[in-house]
């Protein structure tokens, strides 16, 4: 018995030692230096996250950060924008926001855009971009004045889609240049910046829009002023009249029946059409009065033009003057 005790007790010494297991090992391994330091920065990190934002100096409310008018830069307008516009956008600004616009502000860029869209002059907001060297860049599309639309309160300009123009913003040496739409029933019914509310306005300041562009055939003067006209008149806006036409007036006092505006389908001669006609008539006429008294001009029909003096309108009948 004794023997046999002996030789068991041999055998358990003779047993390898039991392997660390895989917590203690990893423990053993970040128990270092090189790890414990990251893992202790990354720790108070954060732990102290919360409280940085406290902390951290506060640059957005100081003045370099802080948007002005220099920052500011607008593409260049015509010559009908008012020079202040760049005031106008960040007073806009300024008004909107509940606090000192700044450039490091996330929304300052949408701010930016909402603000000069509300701006009559501008049609269109592309692009707001605030860039590194603390300026911002804004590109936009300017509206400009066509007409000058007579009504009840006075005159008001509008731009080619018939939008409301502000009057004040309109040097009154450049507003003779515009031509004039007679008459409107009512002014209009939005705020300068919104359509006129009334499709006959927006008609004849698409007419108007045409017979301002340049014609390089005329001594590059517009068709406006190479026709002589004086006036556009709108038609009436009874259900009766429906069919009635649109009248540009010359300085003489004739009236052209030019009838619907351009873009209308008709069955009426094309915009292109109808200015080749009225200048055919000027060519063989020599201008659109007779022996110095007022026509009217109808050149509305297919094959002809129509001619009659408009003192003996009602009791003559007209003669055609064909092209």
């Amino acid at each position: 018995m004794p023997p046999a005790a002996s030789t068991s007790r041999s055998r358990s010494k003779a047993l390898p030692p039991k392997a660390p297991s895989l917590l203690v090992r990893t423990l053993r391994t970040l128990y270092q230096p090189a790890y414990l330091l990251p893992l202790s920065v990354a720790l108070g990190s954060v732990l102290l996250w919360p409280y940085l934002a406290a902390w951290a100096p506060k640059i957005e409310g100081q003045a370099e950060y802080r948007l002005s008018i220099e920052q500011v830069h607008l593409p260049e307008g015509h010559a009908w924008l008012p020079a202040d516009i760049a005031q106008r956008v960040v007073a806009r600004v300024v008004t909107a926001v509940d606090h000192e616009p700044s450039l490091l502000d996330r929304n300052l860029a949408r701010e930016v855009a909402a603000a000069i869209e509300a701006e009559p002059w501008v049609a269109e907001v592309r692009r707001v971009s605030i860039n590194r060297d603390r300026t911002i860049t804004i590109d936009v599309d300017y509206r400009r004045p066509v007409a000058l639309v007579e009504c009840p309160h006075g005159v008001v300009p509008v731009d080619a889609t018939g939008c409301v123009l502000p009057l004040n913003d309109i040097p009154l040496s450049s507003v003779v240049e515009l031509p004039v739409v007679r008459t409107a029933e009512h002014g209009p019914r939005g705020l300068p910046g919104e359509t006129w509310g009334d499709d006959r306005v927006v008609s004849a300041a698409r007419l108007a829009e045409v017979m301002l562009q340049v014609d390089s055939t005329h001594s590059n003067q517009t068709r406006w002023q190479w026709l002589g006209l004086r006036e556009i008149r709108l038609p009436f806006a009874s259900r009766e009249q429906a069919t009635a036409p649109f009248e540009l007036v010359t300085t003489g006092g004739s009236r052209l029946l030019w009838g619907t505006p351009p873009g209308t389908d008709s069955l009426e001669p094309s915009t292109d059409i109808k200015l080749a006609r009225l200048e055919f008539y000027l060519q063989q006429c020599g201008g659109f009065e007779k022996e110095g008294r007022p026509c009217r001009v109808d050149i509305r029909d297919i094959d002809a033009i129509y001619a009659t003096a408009l003192e003996t309108e009602a009791a003559a009948a007209p003669s055609p003057a064909r092209q």
